[in-house]
């Protein structure tokens, strides 16, 4: 995990390196662990 200091307006979510079993990923999920209220993914 890698923490974003804040304020920020945007940042780039890269899933390129991620791998699954059976070599195709079909989707991704993000998820927003912590962070001040009225931040999230859109």
């Amino acid at each position: 995990m890698h923490p974003i200091p804040l304020p920020i307006e945007e940042i780039l979510l890269d899933g390129s390196s991620s791998t699954d079993s059976d070599g195709e990923i079909v989707s991704y999920s993000w998820v927003v662990l912590s962070g001040p209220t009225g931040y999230g993914l859109g």
